[in-house]
């Protein structure tokens, strides 16, 4: 089935990608008649949609040229008729659930039942899986005037269910992140002061009232400069309450307190302002490290993933999610390059205040140090478990959130999430918050062209939407606007392929020049495979009929391979091409 989408670029979309529409002339037609979900259209109103002023004499005609264009795209999908003529005009009438807007709509009815029935998880899930049909603004963004007010309707709209979510997430008492999420935006809109109030409940109950109050001090100086006005009446009793510490008005302060003595580092590096997707691994990833086991033990997350693919960015997007829980301080390591774990000890326990002693004793300091503490440890690109057994903790009131890109990384017991690259929604919306929706939706081809350039990788996709925001007037079909989806990949892809012994580095090679979708173990050995798949070199694909194991690789490993190792890789051999018959 098609899905029509208006919530963010105007576009329609089959299982594969965006269905090509015909330039921006008919998909305004289109986004004219979604957004009156079945309602008759007037022609003269699609001519105002279409031209927004001085429509040509023809316009007339060319709105019936626009519309049978729109269907022979949409024929070999089997949606002609979701644009119907009628006897006033047209129609856009897809199958239900098909429009992005009425999914929208009826998903926020769902969540606000939800809430008011007291169910507030329930509610949360509805109201994330609205927000998450959004793509950035409603119509793409475009100056046309005629959409200008929907537009703003459908903005307001989705401000409204971001607002209820906050309100459920404080009533299901899930405050990990909630600051970290409502402080950009109380930033940016300080007009809504819900927002500002939902933050000042949030610090309040976090146990952080002198923060809630500055907050609070900050929203009414940007009110009083931007737009000449004192806080509202909800923004004044939020404040009185926090004045008051009335928990009956705010909700019950999670006590999490400081250890007496000591420092309380803050490390974490800070995470980039267009960070994109990731939304289960991200809750998954929180919710594992505040629950507590069966078994007092430390609770341990690895995130473990092939090059690219953004597992720095994710740890250090949970770490600060999770830093309110971790009140006596959170420590980031940077482990890659084999980093030696008796200075990085060194490191660590000057960080927490402690003097380091020989290196037969720092790792036991170190777990001293942290005895009893409410702390979270960062440790990043971990290249095996020799490295990270003498830097974890011993206390269960730690917690440990590791990344590699080794899949054998990581301690018995720790729970795991695995990353891939971007699916092609995820990717656009990446690359949108780049360069923004009216640059990327005015080329919707050429921007598909760069997620498949890119593999799908973050890292690929972030380097080609730098250096494209950097010449803002360049076209994203130019020739010069072309992407290298390994510039940003290449040095990380070549530090793990000269740490691969001469047999797996020769049956890369041999690989990479078949270019088949994918190849079966027995071609150079379950052993070999074995250990490019360690390193997320190679993909399992699927099981043949004979239960055999079939391996592929992805798209820029490929051209890595070929791209380096093609003068050893001139001829494969006829044995190879006989295990393959």
């Amino acid at each position: 089935m098609l899905e029509y989408r208006i919530l963010g670029p105007i576009e329609v979309w089959n299982d594969v990608g965006p269905v090509d529409l015909g330039g921006p002339k008919p998909r305004y037609l289109l986004g004219a008649l979604l957004a009156e979900r079945g309602r008759t259209v007037p022609p003269d109103r699609l001519v105002d949609a279409v031209w927004s002023d001085e429509p040509p004499p023809s316009a007339r005609a060319l709105i019936q040229t626009y519309v049978s264009q729109l269907r022979r795209a949409l024929r070999p999908h089997g949606a002609e008729p979701s644009i119907v003529t009628t006897g006033a005009g047209y129609a856009a009438r897809p199958p239900d659930g098909a429009l992005d807007h009425q999914a929208f709509l009826g998903l926020a009815g769902a969540g606000r039942q939800a809430l008011a029935a007291d169910r507030p998880a329930e509610a949360i899930d509805a109201f994330d899986r609205a927000l998450a049909l959004w793509r950035g603004a409603a119509f793409g963004g475009t100056d046309n005037r005629y959409f200008r007010g929907t537009a703003a309707h459908l903005d307001e709209l989705r401000f409204d269910v971001l607002e209820e979510r906050f309100t459920a997430a404080l009533a299901a008492d899930r405050l990990d992140g909630l600051a970290v999420e409502l402080a950009p935006l109380v930033a940016r809109y300080p007009a809504r002061e819900r927002f500002l109030a939902q933050l000042m409940t949030v610090l309040y109950r976090l146990g952080r009232r002198a923060d809630a109050l500055a907050a609070y001090a900050a929203g009414r100086t940007a009110l009083l400069e931007e737009l000449g006005v004192e806080p509202g009446a909800m923004l004044a009793a939020t404040h009185l309450a926090i004045l008051r510490d009335d928990v009956a008005v705010l909700g019950p302060v999670r006590v999490t307190p400081r250890r007496a003595g000591g420092r309380h580092p803050a490390q974490l590096p800070a995470v980039p302002a267009d960070f994109t997707g990731r939304e289960r691994e991200l809750d998954a990833i929180v919710a594992g490290l505040t629950s507590a086991g069966p078994v007092p033990a430390v609770p341990i997350h690895v995130i473990a993933g092939g090059v690219g693919t953004g597992k720095t960015t994710l740890a250090n997007r949970a770490a600060h999610a999770l830093a309110d829980r971790f009140p006596d301080g959170q420590l980031h390591v940077d482990l890659r390059d084999r980093a030696d774990p008796d200075d990085v000890l060194h490191t660590l326990l000057r960080a927490l205040g402690t003097d380091p002693g020989g290196t037969a004793e720092r790792p036991v300091q170190l777990r001293e140090a942290l005895a009893d503490r409410r702390l979270l440890l960062v440790l990043d690109d971990a290249h095996d478990n020799d490295q990270l057994a003498p830097l974890l903790p011993g206390s269960p009131s730690c917690a440990v959130l590791i990344t590699s890109r080794f899949r054998r990384v990581g301690p018995p017991g720790a729970d795991r999430t695995e990353l891939g690259a971007f699916d092609t929604g995820t990717s656009l919306r990446f690359l949108e918050r780049m360069l923004g929706a009216g640059r990327l939706w005015a080329e919707p081809g050429a921007a598909a062209a760069i997620v498949a350039a890119c593999g799908g990788l973050p890292l690929a996709l972030r380097s080609v939407g730098e250096h494209l925001a950097a010449h803002p007037g360049w076209p994203l079909s130019a020739d010069r606007s072309r992407p290298d989806g390994l510039t940003g990949v290449r040095a990380s892809l070549q530090r793990v392929y000269s740490a691969l012994d001469d047999e797996a580095r020769q049956a890369l090679c041999h690989l990479a020049a078949l270019d088949l979708p994918d190849v079966p173990a027995r071609l150079v050995g379950e052993a070999v495979m074995g250990r490019l798949t360690d390193v997320y070199l190679l993909d399992l694909v699927r099981r043949d009929g004979a239960g055999r194991l079939h391996f592929g690789l992805p798209e820029l490993t490929r051209r890595f391979a070929m791209e380096h190792l093609q003068p050893t890789c001139s001829g494969i051999g006829a044995e190879v091409v006989n295990v393959l018959r």
